[in-house]
């Protein structure tokens, strides 16, 4: 649940930056940050899966939670995009797609 967590607590970070456009630089390696931890969470788990050593809870709730988000942010927008309307939505509504994991976790 940790990568969860963590996903969250950097997305709401991200969209607490978004609101100040001087910190352009800053916001565009914020994302990058975000989008490339998600993707070696992702890759870090998918070795285990081929391993065949995820946990229940790993297989069934981590994996395809951090698949949720990889994935819409992949669709959606490069590592390096500059801050806009569609940054904005995007980073804004991850803590509700993880919050939507950790309550199926529980």
């Amino acid at each position: 649940m940790k990568r969860l967590i963590d996903t969250k607590i950097m997305a709401i970070a991200l969209d607490e930056m978004l609101h100040d456009p001087i910190k352009i630089n800053q916001i565009t390696n914020q994302f990058s940050n975000l989008k490339k931890y998600v993707q070696n969470q992702r890759k870090i788990l998918d070795k285990k899966r081929t391993n065949n050593e995820l946990t229940e809870l790993e297989e069934y709730f981590i994996f395809p939670a951090l698949d949720d988000v990889y994935f819409y942010l992949l669709d959606s927008l490069k590592s390096n995009a500059k801050p806009s309307g569609e940054m904005k939505r995007i980073v804004s509504d991850i803590p509700s797609r993880i919050d939507y994991w950790l309550i199926q976790i529980k």
